[in-house]
């Protein structure tokens, strides 16, 4: 199958049933208290939130966070620290906060000299934990949980964080980016925006609630009748004590000291009185309030219990998604109780209680009406209208609007090439080939940043707008510059496990839209341009400013005698922009390499460091981009008939370590990829890591001691762009596309926080 018998690959090509049927148990779980909007918590920032849940969760389950950086490996190469942190929220709806703000929630004390502003209770966690955000709107945090479980149960993790965190009060309004028009400028309110319009009719999602109230006959005064019932079964689990045990206090510092907020704001807050006096226009008595809070669960297999002499809280048991009209999205969860039930082995009269989000009354009353549960069994310690609802728990293109583009090329392209993973039936291709129609897709994952004023969960904008059926799932992945690689290792994560048999990848990014914020380029835990780290790595592995533009300048001659020779031809996708007045222009070429002026490449002064010792300069680095890119990824039975795959992915990679030394984590990442596949560098044919830095790979190919004339053949984002979202996805496509038929290659990615991911596949 692969041609090459001295490779040992089947380790990660094949799933055994002992990997495949790992139980998942909850060891240690903790949520703070649910804050009011601009009230108590307003002040501490949803990572914040996040490091005291986390840190409550960890100690409950028995292990120690310095037991986590000294422990290494188990048998079955299974380590006893975290080796990952799924911790979700909205990430739309987190400006000001810094890009992966879960890596933010997670690191250790030492690096509170670098955040001054965090709390020195932060988790204590190693930097070698590797997170990522995903973003599912209100089902993000039980999404993360669900992606933890798949880790585990397929062998990829042993012990997994997986949460949501939210800081309504701190979003802020947004600010576009560009020319001021007469007038004034526009301020856009980042909660309605992204929080609480439908994307897709444009109307508030209190709107989709009276839809279904009137649809399914739930009267005003049921609604009032239920929303009162909530409050005061909040109110009496609270005066019992049932909720001591869920929540952990967080401290909360003010003009005058500190103060100790240890309960729910939301539900002391009604008046019973006045509920019914409400004006009917989304009602405060009868949908959820705008809320901060952070939730997380802490998850381990069987074999980390027995390490730890650890004692599960529960474990989980099955899990599924459902999805209907977006206008319809309060009658979604009634959708996917049977399909839970039946992937449990279940019946309803088997559930002893149903936990129901109630971000309206009309979710709850709707979910309890068509799936015929008993009402005493739903909530019974109240809900999100008396708890509160935190949510996460082209310069004229979108991001949207580019990936779309990519996305239905991608799937057109499916009848003639895919991206597969090998069959979950532990052999490697069943000769199976069936047809693939766009409605065949079950789900999208999405990467993509610099989300902000695009609305609600990108990725399911784009499934929608390509013309996936709205019963299929979306996912918006941010882990910043690795986002798009994430969302392909999701991809194949959900195949390998079973769950998924064809799924779409995307990457996207417009950072010419971007809103004049800070979520993309700088590091928030040192709160310093990534730039400076970058020279920190120029300064520690010896590379010259002169080895760096002559880097760039060979990426650009690559980059621009691979266009002219017609390399890109089968990889991109042209874009129609439409003009004023009807005009439109076609771009079907990178913009980027064209403007090298190489005369002027060693006098350009360093951007980052102006005391003499810089060498980053805006020619040795990667630019300011846009664009998409998309793959559709099947599982090796599912591949249409007479298709020859693009390529195959075989395992992926991830480390972490020092937020400073983020350009040097791809080379980590690359070891341990290839010692988990028991390969070595000579068995690689050839490469790809993103140039986000010229240093970046020369630093790359120092340590691995590579061939230059393998990495990166056709240019990098020197030359060709770095779209944040979209990096990671582009490489890999663009390294499949170079591969020679049978050939290896390694696609490698750092992001900010320390972090970077590796990627093997194998030419078809």
């Amino acid at each position: 199958m692969f041609g090459r018998t001295n490779i040992s690959v089947s380790r990660k090509l094949s799933l055994s049933s002992t990997i495949r049927n790992k139980d998942v148990f909850i060891v240690g779980a903790a949520r703070t208290p649910i804050g009011s909007f601009r009230s108590q918590l307003a002040t501490i920032s949803s990572p914040e939130l996040g490091s005291v849940a986390i840190k409550a969760a960890v100690e409950r389950s028995g292990l120690k966070p310095e037991e986590v950086r000294e422990n290494s490996v188990l048998p079955l190469l299974m380590p006893i620290r975290i080796q990952a942190a799924s911790v979700s929220r909205i990430f739309r709806l987190r400006k000001f906060v810094g890009y992966l703000s879960n890596k933010f929630a997670i690191l250790t004390n030492s690096y509170f000299v670098c955040y001054n502003f965090f709390p020195t209770s932060l988790v204590g966690l190693h930097t070698s934990t590797v997170c990522t955000t995903v973003n599912k709107v209100c089902s993000s945090g039980l999404k993360a949980i669900m992606l933890a479980a798949q880790q585990i149960q397929i062998g990829n993790q042993n012990v997994v964080i997986g949460g949501g965190m939210e800081s309504m009060s701190q979003v802020p309004f947004y600010l576009d980016r560009g020319d001021t028009t007469y007038g004034g400028i526009r301020l856009i309110d980042g909660i309605v925006k992204d929080g609480l319009t439908d994307a897709y009719d444009k109307c508030h999602m209190g709107n989709c609630g009276e839809k279904t109230a009137r649809e399914l006959v739930i009267s005003r005064d049921m609604q009032d009748e239920y929303a009162i019932g909530s409050y005061r079964k909040a109110a009496a689990a609270w005066k019992s004590g049932i909720m001591n045990a869920e929540v952990v206090p967080v401290t909360v510092k003010t003009r005058k000291g500190t103060s100790s907020v240890d309960m729910d704001e939301e539900f002391s807050k009604v008046n019973f009185d006045k509920m019914k006096l409400l004006k009917a226009v989304f009602q405060k008595g009868m949908f959820s309030s705008f809320s901060i809070d952070g939730t997380i669960t802490y998850q381990p297999c069987e074999q980390a219990l027995k390490e730890h002499n650890a004692k599960p809280a529960a474990r989980i048991v099955a899990y599924a998604d459902a999805a209907t009209h977006p206008l319809d999205f309060a009658v979604a969860p009634p959708l996917l109780v049977p399909k839970m039930l039946r992937a449990a082995g279940l019946k309803m009269t088997e559930i002893d209680q149903w936990e129901v989000n109630e971000a309206f009354s009309v979710v709850a009353l709707a979910f309890i009406k068509q799936v015929g549960c008993d009402p005493e069994r739903v909530n019974p310690h109240g809900g999100a209208v008396s708890l509160g609802h935190p949510i996460g728990s082209f310069s004229t293109v979108s991001a949207t609007e580019l990936a779309t583009i990519a996305a239905s090329a991608a799937i057109t392209r499916a009848g003639e090439e895919v991206v597969f993973i090998c069959s979950k039936h532990d052999g490697f291709i069943d000769n199976v080939h069936l047809e693939l129609p766009i409605d065949a897709i079950e789900e999208s994952f999405v990467g993509c940043v610099l989300t902000a004023d695009c609305g609600q969960n990108v990725a399911r904008q784009i499934s929608i707008a390509v013309g996936i059926p709205k019963t299929s799932q979306a996912v918006t992945v941010n882990k910043v510059c690795s986002s798009s690689m994430k969302a392909l290792a999701f991809a194949h994560l959900s195949i390998k496990s079973g769950y998924r048999r064809k799924v779409l990848v995307v990457g996207c990014e417009n950072m010419s839209q971007d809103g004049l914020l800070r979520d993309g380029l700088e590091d928030p835990t040192l709160r310093t341009p990534m730039g400076l780290c970058a020279e920190k790595s120029a300064k520690d592995y010896d590379i010259s400013r002169g080895s760096q533009d002559e880097f760039a300048i060979q990426s650009y001659t690559k980059a621009a005698a691979a266009w002219k020779n017609g390399l890109f031809a089968e990889e991109v996708v042209p874009v129609t922009i439409k003009l004023k007045k009807g005009a439109e222009i076609v771009v079907s070429e990178d913009e980027e390499y064209k403007k090298l002026v190489e005369a002027k490449v060693s006098t350009l002064n360093p951007v980052f460091l102006k005391d003499g010792s810089g060498t980053i300069t805006a020619a040795n680095a990667s630019s300011l981009n846009d664009g998409a890119a998309a793959a559709v990824v099947v599982r090796g039975d599912q591949i249409p008939q007479g298709v020859i795959p693009l390529a195959e992915v075989v395992a992926f990679a991830e480390a972490g370590g020092e937020p400073v030394d983020f350009t040097v984590a791809p080379v980590w990442a690359v070891k341990k990829l290839l010692e988990e596949v028991n390969m070595t560098v000579k068995d690689v044919s050839l490469w790809e890591i993103n140039e986000a830095f010229s240093v970046t790979a020369l630093v790359f190919i120092k340590e691995l001691n590579l061939d230059p004339a393998k990495v990166n053949v056709k240019g990098g984002a020197v030359a060709l762009g770095h779209p944040l979202g979209m990096s990671g996805l582009r490489i890999v496509l663009s390294l499949a596309h170079s591969l020679a038929s049978g050939a290896f290659g390694v696609a490698a990615i750092c992001n900010g926080g320390g972090e970077a991911m590796a990627v093997l596949i194998r030419k078809t």
